[in-house]
């Protein structure tokens, strides 16, 4: 790992970590294999601990990726590992398994890992319904082998937070996950779409009632109260770190959930428009009749996902980058800058403040929220008064300081802004070649948006259009 590390900055170290490399990926084989034929199979944390590291450096230093199953490889493992689980090493096993689940829900991006074989496997009671209802036999709803997983993600998770890797909110990051998979199954199936089809028809209202569902999943969630739930029972849960409080990796959850929900927006354009906040009135009431109060005065989408984006982005803000919680913020400015669009056509750098950088000012989405008459903090919502939302058509989205530039265009640009120099502080803690390639990434999506190439898209779409295009970039 250190002369992984070291051979970006000193290519001259690149034949002994490629010689150290081998040697590594030579001793996890062997390990593994005594793992596997033994009659009394026992892991070992560390080798383990080995494959984790392994499998999410080999991205960042080489420039191919890695054909190795490194994923599957630790599965396997924690599964072997689980089946006679000493006492003592609970708490490791969890760590683990939490790991596992923010590696799958990475991979679930490209249409890799285990998390989307489960999603079909959710799928599968709409397909059948569907197919029932119009009548037709020989629905392709057969079985889809699920493979087996080293933990019940149902399972308590008392006592085990946080996590370097889930932070306080594993759940969250297993529905991200689903919902990353969802947007690469919608993305596949825009790219192979020849004609309207019944079976894909079918697919795609399959698809929306899983979105209806990973959203309500998402907006029902409580990050405070899973910490509180912990330390009720008797589990501090701390960090260790001073750099890193806890208040963080509430912030670092409630990035996931934005970021998810900003991701099931772009790819369904029917998905309900709740305003940011309105989920910590109605968690765990969410009745189609409050969704449908919500949704009668509401933005255009345009609107929406940038209200959605900029809120995210106003989230990740204030989480200073000297946290220790920025390791596994990587793919939360990847997601936000996929909704960083302009509503009208503009080029960033037509605005400066003289000296090429941007006004000051604190990135809020807040003056956009009051105006459209959503702002979550008003002392009303609790009782969320629908009559009294002014409804949208009425808001002039021009700052009434300056009838040239769109309010939302210049929040837009603060937040690239902000995007951008967390990249690039992110790119001097992790000096690997995938960094740089990364910061490409997301230039160019800003420049098809720019050019009025591309509409608002999901960031399995664009992974997919820079990897045909040769770049290979990391979400770690």
């Amino acid at each position: 790992m250190s002369a992984a590390r070291l051979s970006v900055s000193t290519p001259q170290l690149w034949g002994i970590e490629t010689a150290l490399r081998s040697q590594a990926v030579a001793a996890v084989d062997e390990a593994i294999y005594l793992a596997r034929s033994s009659q009394s199979p026992k892991v070992q944390p560390d080798l383990v601990y080995a494959v984790f590291t392994l499998g999410n450096s080999w991205d960042c230093t080489l420039p191919t990726r890695s054909e190795y199953p490194w994923l599957e490889s630790a599965r396997e493992l924690l599964s072997i590992w689980g089946v006679e689980l000493p006492t003592s090493d609970v708490p490791l096993h969890a760590y683990f398994c939490q790991a596992l689940s923010y590696w799958e829900m990475l991979m679930a991006a490209a249409g890799r890992g285990s998390i989307p074989a489960r999603l079909e496997e959710k799928r599968q009671p709409y397909n059948v319904r569907l197919w029932q209802a119009m009548g037709v036999s020989g629905c392709n709803a057969n079985a889809v082998p699920i493979e087996s997983l080293p933990c019940d993600l149902g399972q308590s998770l008392l006592g085990t937070r946080p996590n370097s890797w889930s932070g306080i909110s594993n759940e969250v990051v297993d529905v991200s996950g689903q919902v990353l998979a969802l947007c690469h199954n919608v993305s596949r199936q825009i790219k192979n779409t020849a004609g309207f089809a019944t079976l894909l028809a079918g697919e795609i209202l399959c698809n929306l009632s899983l979105a209806h569902d990973l959203q309500r999943e998402l907006l029902a969630m409580d990050f405070e109260t899973l910490v509180l739930m912990d330390e009720i029972q008797g589990f501090p849960v701390q960090t260790q770190d001073d750099n890193t409080p806890i208040a963080h990796l509430v912030q670092t959850a409630e990035a996931y959930r934005q970021a998810a929900l900003l991701q099931l927006h772009l790819a369904f354009s029917d998905l309900e428009r709740v305003p940011r906040g309105a989920y910590q009135c109605l968690r765990g009431r969410l009745p189609a009749e409050t969704i449908d109060n919500i949704t009668e005065y509401q933005p255009s989408r345009a609107q929406y996902l940038l209200l959605l984006t900029l809120d995210l982005v106003a989230t990740l803000e204030q989480i200073p980058p000297q946290s220790g919680s920025r390791s596994i913020h990587l793919i939360l400015y990847l997601s936000a800058a996929t909704g960083l669009k302009f509503e009208v056509p503009f080029k960033s750098g037509d605005i400066s403040n003289g000296n090429g950088e941007l006004g000051a000012g604190q990135l809020s989405s807040d003056s956009m929220w009051d105006s459209l008459g959503m702002n979550p903090f008003l002392p009303s919502l609790p009782t969320l008064d629908i009559s009294e939302i002014t409804h949208p058509s009425t808001f002039d989205i021009r700052d009434t300081t300056d009838t040239v530039i769109p309010r939302s265009t210049l929040e837009t640009i603060r937040a690239r802004d902000l995007v951008l120099t967390r990249l690039s502080s992110l790119q001097q803690t992790l000096p690997h070649r995938r960094m740089d390639e990364t910061l490409q990434f997301v230039k160019a999506i800003w420049e098809e948006y720019d050019s009025r190439k591309a509409d608002s898209s999901s960031i399995v779409h664009w992974l997919d259009v820079m990897r045909e295009k040769g770049l290979v970039i990391t979400l770690w």
